[in-house]
């Protein structure tokens, strides 16, 4: 006997068969004898399946997000080494209902978007054999973003100084994100100098996503000061510096006045340098002050007079640098030299100037006169040694006296001589009066003759002073200088 089949034969009667696939098989016997007869009959097998599919899934699985903030997953993605006697001839999965989805059919694969960032998806992984046979497993599924935002600087800018350097002045970056929302702040770094306001700020534009990734860009902007104050140097601009005029000649200060009030010779009352023009944030202006005063004697003696060589430097520290030469012009340096002379062109001023005197007559109608000297400190003059005369021709000589005259008006003159040219005069008056009334002595007697006539009544006429002895002064009527000296 033998048996047939198309998974192998046996030459036995019965026997095993291995390996016959799922399916309707056909088995055929056949049966020989000696005389070489033979038979045959065949049955049916039918191999059925009945046993499902053993899944096997990740228990949790991340998901990122491509640039337009989506993801496409296959269902065989969740898979981790499910098995099946047969073989597994189909992959489907399925998301469950969450915040951002309601729930999905199976199919080959799943889709997740932004707005499962945050969220654990449950996924279902459902397995089917050749057979028919089904099962699944549940795999949790984290969704991130691992998506930089993408970031675009504005321009880097040159500005001048003093110009608005804010981002509203300046552009503001812009930024996306494949999942929408994207935060975008700035950083500066790099300082401008506080006094000439030049330098370079470096702006650092930051995009922040949802998920706290950032993309960075730097945006650069540079300040500079195309038109730094030129002082007088530059006749193509408005800029000037205006330095004090000399004092010399007829403006020249007066040594009498500068003896009374030193701070003539300051700055506050000579002046100093006026700044016109381009003086801004962007300069850093310096003036000397105190500036630097070199003085000379002119002449000799009392006389000599002091000149000022008052050097003044105005300084733009933002073009000199640290160290600059401040005795000479140089870049962001101005110096001039202002002269000033402190000279005695003034007379000596009295201070306490002698008045004017009266004084009267004694008995014999005659007065002495006493010339007032003038104390040293009733002179005001630059010189120490002043030389004092006085004329007074009418009182019969010069100097002080003392003088006798009579009764009468008479003048005296003070002559004030520095030495260096300059003379005061001053003159006072003096009055020698007749104070006393009249002390007349009557003559004992008088007789006189009257004339002959020859009608009427004879008279004669007798002046009063005929009545009169003597009387103190009733000489003199004129005055008359008497040096009794």
């Amino acid at each position: 006997m033998e048996v047939q089949s198309d998974f192998g034969n046996l030459n036995t009667n019965g026997g095993f068969i291995n390996d016959i696939p799922v399916g309707v098989h056909t088995i055929t016997f056949i049966v020989n004898d000696a005389c070489n007869n033979e038979s045959m009959c065949s049955m049916t097998v039918t191999v059925i399946d009945n046993l499902a599919p053993i899944p096997i899934c990740d228990e949790s699985t991340v998901v990122a997000l491509n640039n337009l903030g989506f993801a496409s997953v296959g269902a065989m993605v969740f898979d981790d080494g499910s098995t099946d006697n047969c073989g597994i001839v189909n992959y489907e999965v399925r998301r469950m209902a969450s915040n951002c989805n309601l729930g999905t059919s199976f199919a080959s694969y799943v889709e997740f978007t932004c707005c499962d960032i945050g969220e654990t998806i449950m996924v279902e992984l459902r397995l089917t054999d050749a057979a028919g046979n089904t099962n699944s497993c549940m795999v949790e599924v984290q969704i991130q973003d691992k998506q930089n935002p993408t970031i675009i600087c504005p321009p880097s800018k040159i500005i001048e100084c003093g110009s608005d350097t804010s981002a509203v002045a300046l552009g503001m970056a812009f930024g996306s994100d494949n999942c929408v929302t994207v935060n975008i702040t700035w950083e500066d770094s790099g300082t401008l100098d506080p006094f000439c306001g030049t330098g370079t700020i470096n702006r650092t534009w930051t995009a922040t996503d949802a998920q706290g990734q950032t993309s960075s860009c730097i945006q650069t902007i540079d300040v500079i000061n195309s038109n730094p104050f030129s002082g007088n140097t530059d006749p193509n601009d408005t800029d000037d510096i205006q330095f004090p005029t000399d004092l010399t000649g007829a403006n020249a200060i007066s040594c009498i006045g500068f003896q009374n009030d030193p701070t003539l010779i300051d700055p506050s009352n000579t002046g100093s340098p006026n700044l016109i023009g381009n003086v801004s944030a962007c300069s850093n202006i310096w003036i000397s002050n105190p500036p630097s005063d070199l003085f000379l004697n002119m002449g000799t003696g009392d006389c000599s007079s002091i000149k000022i060589f008052r050097k003044w430097a105005v300084v733009d520290w933002c073009q000199a640098g640290s160290d600059p030469d401040l005795t000479q012009n140089g870049v962001g340096v101005w110096v001039h030299t202002q002269v000033i002379m402190v000279t005695d062109n003034d007379a000596p001023i009295l201070l306490n100037a002698p008045a004017d005197i009266t004084i009267g007559a004694d008995i014999n109608c005659e007065g002495v006169v006493s010339i007032p000297q003038i104390a040293a400190a009733d002179i005001d003059d630059c010189s120490p040694n002043i030389s004092v005369t006085v004329t007074s021709p009418n009182l019969g000589g010069n100097g002080y006296g003392p003088f006798t005259v009579g009764i009468g008006n008479y003048s005296a003159t003070y002559t004030l001589d520095d030495g260096c040219g300059n003379v005061a005069i001053h003159t006072i008056n003096i009055t020698v009066e007749d104070n006393e009334k009249p002390t007349p002595v009557c003559n004992s007697g008088l007789s006189t003759t009257l004339p002959v006539v020859t009608t009427g009544e004879s008279s004669v006429t007798v002046p009063a002073s005929a009545f009169v002895h003597s009387s103190t002064c009733l000489l003199y009527t004129s005055p008359s200088p008497r040096d009794r000296g």
